[in-house]
């Protein structure tokens, strides 16, 4: 099989690190072997630099919606595409908190297609904490019903308090 790209070179992993080449096709990881792959594009990686498969920020404010000046799920995605980060768990910094269902449906809509995997961070708070909201009702902590004090105590939360939590797509 032919490959779109072939890297190869110290391929860094949950394994080690190892001299390895890694076959990409449609932008993806295919393979990775001991043996050398066949690609239109072959790229030998020297020392001391290593290949990796991906990486994770936890921890990325893409300001939308709200703020887009500032930042959007385009540009951020791009910038972390570009440093190598394929997933990023977005920590809300917005003019309205993601503390309804609603609130965070929109966001989780708005960041479809981007060319990272977006995760969205919600927040859960007592009933009444956000006064100029009105009613609770719908806010995210009442979904889980009488289920929410348990999971308060789960994630080792004061009742009183915040608790955030990572949402997938």
């Amino acid at each position: 099989m032919e490959y779109e790209r072939v890297l190869h070179g110290r391929f860094a992993d949950t394994e080690g690190v190892y001299e390895a080449y890694v076959g990409v096709s449609k932008g993806k990881i295919a393979k990775i072997s001991d043996n050398e792959l066949k690609g239109r594009d072959f790229i030998s990686i020297l020392q001391p630099h290593y290949i990796f498969p991906a990486f994770i920020d936890t921890h990325v404010h893409l300001r939308e919606p709200g703020w887009e000046q500032k930042e959007d799920f385009a540009t951020g995605s791009a910038a972390a595409l570009n440093g190598g980060v394929k997933t990023v768990l977005d920590m809300p910094n917005l003019p309205e908190p993601i503390d309804t269902l609603e609130r965070l449906e929109k966001k989780i809509a708005l960041a479809q297609g981007m060319p990272v995997d977006i995760r969205h961070f919600a927040m859960a708070t007592k009933p009444g904490r956000n006064k100029e909201d009105g009613p609770t009702r719908g806010r995210i902590q009442d979904i889980h019903g009488e289920k929410h004090g348990r999971l308060y105590h789960e994630l080792g939360c004061d009742r009183e308090g915040i608790f955030h939590y990572s949402v997938g797509r």
